[in-house]
């Protein structure tokens, strides 16, 4: 059975709050409240952080907050995402703005100045006689003059939507989110935006992004094409730069913990054979060797839905701690987890037969080579990895793969069901039981059977054992 999967929803409300929000929120809302308090040109705030750091849920409180408290301030959001070309994202940027709760005035002014800056002139005719936008010259204005809505030029119809809004005694407050996702063409066309196109007074845009991948984007766009030039093009056009804190260790611990709580749970329930030992043990590894390296709520929702499909399906066939240790892999360091699955031979090596041959023919050399490959994998294992990560990722290996690491244990890996078994390797990969192998309920039934049997009946429980699982 596969457990309901975790939503990686952002929060709308302040009492879904874990991590500590609300502080920056109220700094943000301060600032908003005091410059509503006056009239102002156009202002931009920007909210940085890394894609699942919690930019949406940040914009979710904001809104909620200022809707909480004040008249004056009217809303809008808007997800360029959305939209799949530039003149779509300038279109339905002005038709997202909820001009009636400005002014009427304001709202037909709008209407009039979306459409001229979004297509164009030739565009708006078009609109109004399809095919009439290719006229040029002396056409095009008699044209013009007959439609009203595009005579007066796109400056100065901003400039009334600027003294609308300042009549109105209201103050727009723009939120803008994922503008991280969108290509470099619609990025630079988006901060043309909030920058030449809709700058009207009394507005204030809070743009939330990963500052890092907008400079990037937008670098292109500049002679040096450097990433300084896109930090230096972002920095001319938000006056406040706000950068989201990194949540606390402990907290992001405490929700990973209450996360795996809920799925232990589940599994009590739904589980015939249940070692309660061995989850009490996984949810102490992951405490000591995955919290370190998980520093966001979306990788915490990735991880436990991945381990809703694993461990209905095997937790009662592999070691639980292993299995932990290794779908966190998945989530956190991929490439690692890959060296692992295709590593097998070099994994479980020191089992065979010709390893210990040549260790008591040659131990020296041996141990030398040992030694090289063991190197050879962990850096292997560990390329890749950011240089913070580093440091816990070499001792969650070193846990997963403690029997390869350490020459002192050979012999309890295949009763522990650890994954450094020749039995035991392939059920990490595969889900399942391989073909030919029996599973650990079955193994567990076969000993209920033999207890207190006598020899003709051990005979034939054996006999039919061997005619199930042997393959030739």
């Amino acid at each position: 059975e596969i457990f309901d999967l975790k939503e990686d929803t952002p929060i709308a409300n302040t009492t879904l709050d874990l991590f500590g929000r609300s502080k920056i929120v109220d700094a943000i809302v301060k600032t908003i409240n005091i410059k509503s308090k006056t009239d102002h040109s156009c202002f931009v705030i920007g909210i940085y952080a890394k894609w699942g750091e919690g930019k949406t849920s940040v914009l979710n409180l904001i809104e909620e907050k200022l809707l909480s408290q004040q008249d004056n301030i009217v809303i809008s959001k808007f997800n360029p995402w959305f939209f799949k070309d530039q003149e779509s994202l300038l279109f339905d940027f002005f038709n997202s703005i909820d001009g009636g709760n400005i002014s009427e005035v304001f709202s037909n002014n709008l209407r009039k100045y979306g459409p001229i800056v979004s297509m164009g002139i030739s565009g708006v005719i078009n609109m109004f006689a399809p095919g009439a936008g290719s006229i040029f010259n002396k056409s095009v204005t008699k044209f013009i003059d007959k439609i009203p809505e595009i005579k007066i030029s796109p400056i100065e119809r901003k400039r009334e939507l600027s003294r609308n809004i300042v009549d109105s005694k209201k103050h727009l407050v723009i939120l803008i989110d994922d503008v991280d996702r969108l290509d470099k063409e619609e990025t630079h066309a988006l901060f043309k935006l909030i920058k030449q196109t809709a700058d009207f007074d009394n507005t204030i845009f809070i743009v939330a992004m990963d500052k890092d991948v907008v400079a990037r984007s937008v670098c292109s766009k500049f002679e040096n094409g450097d990433i300084a030039s896109g930090y230096n093009f972002i920095e001319k056009i938000v006056q406040m730069q706000l950068y989201l804190p990194k949540i606390h260790q402990e907290r992001m611990k405490e929700f990973l913990n209450s996360k795996f709580d809920n799925l232990y749970s589940l599994l009590i329930l739904n589980s015939d054979f249940f070692d309660e030992k061995e989850f009490m043990q996984a949810k102490e590894d992951i405490s000591k060797y995955i919290s370190p390296l998980i520093s966001t709520a979306r990788e915490v929702f990735q991880y436990i839905n991945i381990l809703s499909y694993t461990l209905p399906m095997i937790h009662d066939e592999v070691n639980i701690s292993d299995l932990c240790l290794l779908e966190a892999l998945k989530i956190i360091h991929p490439q690692g987890y890959n060296v692992i699955r295709n590593s097998k031979h070099i994994v479980l090596k020191k089992f065979s037969f010709i390893y210990t041959f040549e260790r008591s023919v040659d131990p020296e050399k041996t141990k030398a080579i040992v030694k090289k490959e063991k190197d050879d994998f962990l850096n292997l294992f560990l390329s890749e990895c950011s240089e913070e990560n580093t440091y816990y990722l070499d001792l969650l290996i070193k846990q997963l793969l403690n029997y390869f690491f350490d020459d002192s244990l050979i012999y309890n890996s295949e009763l522990e069901k650890r994954l450094c078994s020749e039995i035991y390797y392939d059920k990490y990969f595969i889900w399942g039981v391989p073909d030919g192998i029996m599973s650990e309920k079955e193994v567990i039934k076969l000993k209920d059977q033999i207890k207190d049997q006598d020899y003709f009946v051990l005979k034939e429980i054996f006999q039919s054992q061997i005619a199930k699982y042997d393959n030739d």
